[in-house]
């Protein structure tokens, strides 16, 4: 081969491989937005006693807020079989104004000690359409709900001392 065609043949090889490499590096510095699933415009908030016994009686206050105009609101209660359900199982709140208030009395009784989970689901129907949005209400019955503090302690061999860290169980 001729030194001349030798040399246009690796000067077309080397801007080949610069523009690929060019190109690659492109896409390393690409940016991308990830999409969540959008859940109802609708919030909750809920209150109850402090001590909670077991075998008696519990009512928790539930309020529902909606950020947008809906034409109806309908709201579900389930629980497991330690958490008996006293009260309706499902609420429908008719038309609501965005931002307005509405609160529920749910009871339950917590048959045994520990801690029961009120499962509440809030579907908004607004021009036929039904979105939906999942929320859980914690009931810790007959159970203290302090704190445990246990000491971690580890052996440094470069220091030759020993570090006191404290731990935190719920």
């Amino acid at each position: 081969m001729e030194p001349k065609v030798l040399k246009l043949f690796l000067s077309i090889f080397l801007l080949t491989l610069i523009a690929c490499n060019a190109e690659t590096a492109s896409y390393k510095n690409e940016t991308r937005t990830i999409q969540y699933k959008p859940h109802a415009p609708v919030s909750m908030t809920f209150s109850m006693p402090e001590k909670i016994k077991v075998n008696e009686e519990l009512t928790v206050k539930v309020t529902f807020k909606n950020d947008i105009d809906v034409d109806d609101i309908i709201i579900r209660f389930h629980t497991n079989n330690n958490l008996k359900l006293v009260s309706e199982k499902q609420y429908s709140l008719g038309v609501q104004a965005s931002s307005q208030l509405n609160a529920v009395n749910v009871i339950v009784i917590p048959q045994s000690k520990g801690v029961f989970y009120i499962n509440v689901s809030a579907t908004l129907v607004s021009n036929g359409k039904h979105q939906s949005r999942s929320f859980a209400i914690p009931v810790n019955a007959g159970v203290q709900n302090q704190l445990k503090t246990n000491t971690m302690q580890k052996n440094t061999s470069a220091s030759g001392g020993i570090i006191s860290m404290p731990a935190v169980e719920p």
